[in-house]
């Protein structure tokens, strides 16, 4: 069990949620069940036992995903995540003061996903396509997903991107809001 984590008991079993390993990242690692009565899976989930069970070479990329992560080379690719994240803030930041008028703001997220709300579906999804005709897949995402009025980009950053993808991000943005400003 990860050190730190919370556990569930339930009257058949433990379920212990990985805390440290992102959903995302590596889906087969979510959660561990500690079984206090073995039967019950027997009875209750015989589909599951009799499922055929993981490759071995899944569980040594999970393991090497694992060490990645855990090693010098997650280190210095969360850093360089990081500098993606505040080049990418600075850079929508001063685009936004040019534009203040249009109402755009860049959300509080800590996180490399990035939420521009635009506001309108028609401005989220026109920006959108500007974006995807300059070669940049950024979706537009509305209502129901978010609250009506709010429609935003989703801005997912990844530490394979360069300073110059955020760059012609930061420059397409800028282009398309000058032309989203013309009647």
């Amino acid at each position: 069990m990860p050190s730190g984590a919370r556990t569930w008991p339930v009257d058949f079993c433990t379920l212990i949620p990985t805390q440290a390993t992102p959903w995302p990242v590596l889906p087969p690692m979510r959660c561990w069940i500690g079984l206090t009565q073995d039967r019950y899976l027997i009875q209750a989930s015989r589909t599951y036992i009799f499922t055929t069970a993981s490759l071995p070479a899944v569980s040594h990329a999970l393991q090497t995903s694992l060490d990645l992560i855990e090693g010098a080379v997650g280190q210095q690719r969360r850093r360089h995540l990081l500098a993606l994240q505040h080049q990418l803030r600075a850079g929508l930041t001063q685009v936004l003061n040019r534009h203040a008028h249009m109402g755009w703001q860049l959300t509080n997220s800590p996180t490399p996903v990035q939420p521009l709300i635009v506001g309108s579906n028609d401005a989220t999804m026109a920006l959108s396509s500007a974006l995807e005709t300059a070669g940049l897949r950024v979706p537009g995402i509305r209502p129901p997903t978010v609250p009506q009025g709010q429609a935003r980009l989703r801005i997912t950053l990844c530490a394979t991107h360069t300073a110059h993808d955020i760059d012609r991000l930061v420059h397409a943005v800028a282009v398309a809001a000058q032309g989203l400003e013309r009647p």
